[in-house]
């Protein structure tokens, strides 16, 4: 729960007050492409992939290798 409003909330803060932010959930086989299985998943629950898009001007390309250092935000 706690990744998906951190995902929202940096979603909505990048989005600025004229933005818009859109979440969504696909299902996915086990053959998609890009989707791999986790390890120990429930072999008869369905895969999932959630998607947050923003319309905000997108992460500078010099800050990207930061992305996932706790804290980090632009």
């Amino acid at each position: 729960m706690r990744i998906l409003l951190n995902l929202s909330d940096n979603a909505r803060n990048a989005a600025g007050d004229m933005g818009s932010v859109t979440l969504s959930l696909t299902l996915a086989s086990d053959k998609s492409d890009g989707v791999k299985p986790m390890i120990g998943r429930h072999p008869t629950l369905p895969l999932v992939i959630l998607t947050v898009t923003d319309t905000g001007p997108g992460i500078p390309e010099a800050m990207l290798g930061q992305i996932w250092e706790q804290g980090f935000s632009t």
